[in-house]
């Protein structure tokens, strides 16, 4: 594996209480499950898998600083349908660890086409939020044949490049100097008005922050001849409350280069859609894979 895998973590404590957090997540899980992991050349990837195992194959990618647990709220009414594997994106703060040698920017595609393999999945629909949407536009457009469908929930990278400065002052805000009041004030901004948080997400979240760290990506805007070129369904899905980026403009590119495109504005919500209107965001995905 190169040079041996590499923690996000920037201690034993702080994976120890971070991890602690997440098995007890695990322990009231909505629906049976199995955690396994993969060694892959990129690193060693932990998957939550859950759901109708006779269903359609979904593999989920969370966004980036997070983990698998953002799907918690979502997968009820999915695992009647999906056989589902929620993936720990390697370099991201969750069970899975990516080896030395890896490439944040060029890897994650040859990382998901050998999920597919060692998964024995021909064939896979492909749901991502934010960061993930780009490891899943990544995906459909250099990997096609293994792909049926994809769901992009708030992406915030790769359709567009411009990120709104106001949202990069607050991360920055929140990052250099975290504490509760400024997380709980970050999460009520990034998930738009009425949304609540536990005071122990808030915590989480929190430690999050303090305790990990990701090697960056320069995640590059696809050109409108390879949006252009993907033959599959696309389903692109924003919060009218959306703070990263200007959504309209990313709808508007999207639908002037994608030509098997659906797209959805939840109301009352903001870039945490996963959990800012479960119900609403798990039907949609609904539709879109059985349509």
């Amino acid at each position: 594996m190169g040079n041996g895998n590499l923690s996000v973590y920037k201690s034993h404590k702080a994976k120890c209480d971070l991890l602690d957090y997440y098995n007890d997540i695990l322990n009231d899980w909505p629906i049976p499950f199995e955690e396994i992991f993969i060694e892959t050349r990129c690193g060693n990837t932990h998957i939550i898998r859950c759901g109708n195992e006779d269903g359609k194959p979904v593999l989920f990618f969370h966004g980036v600083g997070n983990n698998s647990l953002v799907w918690r709220h979502t997968i009820r009414r999915l695992g009647k349908l999906f056989h589902l594997f929620l993936v720990d994106t390697i370099n991201d703060p969750g069970k899975s660890e990516a080896s030395g040698d890896f490439n944040a920017g060029t890897d994650y595609t040859p990382w998901v086409d050998e999920l597919l393999e060692n998964l024995k999945i021909d064939r896979a629909s492909l749901v991502g939020h934010s960061k993930g949407g780009w490891i899943a536009l990544n995906a459909v457009i250099q990997i096609p044949n293994k792909i049926e469908k994809i769901v992009l929930l708030a992406p915030a990278i790769g359709i567009t490049s411009k990120i709104k400065f106001g949202f990069m002052v607050k991360s920055l805000a929140v990052g250099l100097s975290p504490s509760i009041k400024k997380m709980k004030s970050y999460v009520e901004y990034l998930s738009g008005p009425g949304q609540k948080s536990s005071a122990r997400h808030i915590e989480y979240l929190s430690k999050l922050i303090t305790g990990t760290r990701s090697r960056l990506i320069r995640p590059r805007r696809f050109t409108d001849h390879e949006l252009k070129n993907i033959q599959k369904p696309v389903l692109l899905i924003f919060g009218d409350h959306e703070v990263c980026i200007n959504y309209h403009k990313v709808i508007e590119r999207a639908k002037s280069n994608i030509r098997q495109l659906d797209v959805h504005v939840v109301p009352n919500a903001g870039h945490a859609l996963p959990d800012n209107n479960p119900e609403l965001v798990s039907n949609l995905i609904i539709a879109h894979l059985e349509k």
